[in-house]
């Protein structure tokens, strides 16, 4: 079938063939990330917030290794020098269809309190690959723990 599709391709006008591979064969590279898990557990020492991050290619291509950020923000909205970089982690190169996790480990300082905020994780700082949905956004749950 795919020799057919081949075939079929290369007997094309060169101007429909280009746009066929540029528009539907291009090779691409498409990091995507979700929370496999995020809490924060508080006890008289304070608060501590963690969680599970994967990043996957999507795309079809291999990614360069690159660095993730985790944010605790207010409002969600990324605000550079306002909101608390919580982390920074570069990932490894990912292959094309591969996932790689992530964890957050992080312990406020004392007083703070992730309650009603929101967790800003940004892919890929270095903007070196085209992501479909560069941010991912979390609120935080509470998990009181005395």
């Amino acid at each position: 079938m795919a020799a057919l599709f081949k075939q079929e391709i290369e007997n094309c006008l060169p101007s429909v063939k280009d746009r066929i591979v540029r528009d539907f064969l291009a090779p691409f590279r498409d990091l995507m990330g979700k929370w496999m898990f995020l809490n924060q557990i508080c006890s008289v020492e304070g608060c501590e917030i963690s969680g599970r991050f994967i990043i996957r290619n999507a795309g079809n291509l291999d990614t360069p290794a690159s660095p993730v950020r985790f944010y605790l923000s207010e409002d969600g909205i990324y605000d550079e020098g306002k909101d608390l970089l919580l982390k920074e982690v570069r990932t490894k190169a990912i292959e094309s269809g591969e996932s790689q996790s992530i964890w957050l480990d992080y312990r406020l300082k004392p007083g703070q309190d992730g309650r009603r905020k929101y967790i800003i994780t940004i892919i890929d700082g270095e903007n070196r690959v085209v992501e479909s949905n560069k941010r991912t956004i979390m609120l935080l749950e509470l998990l009181s723990k005395t």
